[in-house]
Parts: structure tokens; C-alpha cells; sequence
């Protein structure tokens, strides 16, 4: 599970932590083959970091802030966007210090919360004053990843 929550109102310079929002909840299912690979004798790198990531992820900030948001706008150029939304287009973001990871009972689900309140001015103005206006004429792709950080989790 990936709870992104979104702020709803006008952005001040300093982040205020939480205020009204919204939020925009994703549900993934792991692949029986995903599951065959992890219990495999030689599971493949990427299956091998994403299960140490949700074993680490919930006690450790550092392999936590491996997480990684992108999203795609698009046909971005049809909005009229300032240049700095259209260059971030589809980029990945570190979650870093905004993120936390819980456990569902008897570890059933892992979920991510991505708290964008505490993101940095810009990023928040830009969703709040000049994206959240267009977002629903806009079709946006959403993905997440783990970030591999040597040639064994690539």
C-alpha cells in the first residue's frame, strides 16, 4: 500500500507538517511469480532488494529514503505549465524525511505513507496552485521503486 496525502490549501514558505488534505491511496498485489523467485535458490536481484526493503524499511530511515515516486503527466506541454513542472515531469523523487512505513497485523501488508506536506515549498505550490486545478483533465502515470545502489541490486 502507498498512501500519498496531499495538501489541500494554500502553501506557506515553511512547511507546517499536516493541515487539510487529501489522500490518493495505491493497492499492489505481489505476483505468485515474484513469490516463487523470492523462495527460490537464486532469487533475482530486484525481488531480493524489495524484500529487504520491507523487512529494513519500517526500523531504518536510511534504507527507507530508498524509496523513489515518479510521475508522468501526459501530453504535459497542452497545460501551459511553468517550465519547472515540465522539466520534472516523470523524474524521480527521493522520499526521504516525508515518509513512513507501518506493518499490517501479523506483517499481512506493508504500507508507505508519503506525507507531501512536508515536501519543499515549490513541489508543494506547484501541486496545490498549479497542477491541482488541471489534475482532472490531466491523465497521469504514477510508479514506485526501490533505489538499487550497487551492481548486486541492479
Amino acid at each position: 500500500v502507498v498512501n500519498c496525502q496531499f495538501p489541500r490549501e494554500k502553501q506557506n514558505v515553511f512547511a507546517e507538517g499536516d493541515g487539510p488534505g487529501a489522500s490518493v491511496v495505491f493497492y499492489f498485489a505481489i505476483k505468485q511469480s515474484t513469490i516463487d523467485s523470492l523462495h527460490s535458490d537464486t532469487p533475482s536481484p530486484m525481488v531480493k532488494l524489495f524484500s529487504e526493503w520491507c523487512r529494513i524499511a519500517p526500523d531504518d530511515p536510511t534504507f527507507r529514503a530508498r524509496f523513489k515516486a515518479m510521475g508522468f503527466i501526459d501530453k504535459i506541454e497542452r497545460f501551459g505549465l511553468p517550465y519547472m513542472c515540465s522539466k520534472y515531469n516523470g523524474k524521480p523523487v527521493l522520499i526521504k524525511k516525508t515518509g513512513t512505513v507501518h506493518r499490517g497485523p501479523n506483517n499481512a501488508y506493508i504500507e508507505m505513507d508519503v506525507n507531501i506536506h512536508n515536501f519543499s515549498y515549490p513541489c508543494r505550490q506547484a501541486l496545490t496552485s498549479t497542477l491541482k486545478p488541471m489534475f482532472k483533465e490531466m491523465i497521469m502515470r504514477v510508479g514506485f521503486v526501490i533505489e538499487g545502489q550497487d551492481d548486486s541490486e541492479l
